[in-house]
């Protein structure tokens, strides 16, 4: 049991680490940490760690953005959608994930379609730090296929809720 734990922290501290070295722009590390973590998440039955650390792992091929990224990006997206079928709690991160993907690739509709889904659930739960992401994929979506108003009512409210917590 304890070298369980063991492992799923290791897991979660490289998941952590990851994060950090993409925030500094050191790309190719930190994908790399999301790997192996994810891969330990799953050799321990982590399902939870093992789906969040692949999608920071898309997330940070999108920063990236070098030949195949993209692709690998949209196959992690198919994955996490299969994986988040039975854990409803994450099925807005799955949908999060799939927007940014496919906006980065320019698949328009794709993007609108699984970005209004995500924002239509940002209250289901609790979905930790992506609902500032979740609104700002949607205004960025709805942008990019020239729903302006609405985007624009998006970030009205997403204002209101800043001003609200200050």
């Amino acid at each position: 049991m304890r070298s369980f734990r063991l492992r799923i922290l290791e897991a979660s501290c490289l998941q952590n680490i990851g994060m950090s070295q993409a925030r500094l722009g050191s790309f190719n590390h930190a994908i790399e940490l999301q790997r192996e973590a994810a891969r330990i998440a799953d050799e321990c039955g982590g399902a939870r760690l093992g789906i969040n650390c692949r999608v920071y792992e898309a997330q940070m091929l999108v920063w990236r953005g070098e030949p195949g990224d993209l692709r690998h990006a949209h196959a992690l997206v198919q994955h996490i959608r299969h994986a988040t079928q039975s854990l409803l709690g994450l099925q807005v991160v799955a949908l999060f994930i799939e927007a940014r993907v496919q906006l980065t690739r320019r698949h328009l509709d794709e993007a609108l379609t699984a970005a209004r889904a995500a924002h239509a659930r940002i209250d289901d739960g609790p979905i930790e730090e992506w609902a500032e992401q979740i609104r700002l994929c949607l205004v960025e979506a709805l942008l990019a296929t020239g729903h302006r108003a609405e985007a624009d009512a998006i970030l009205r409210r997403a204002f209101e809720i800043i001003g609200h917590r200050l």
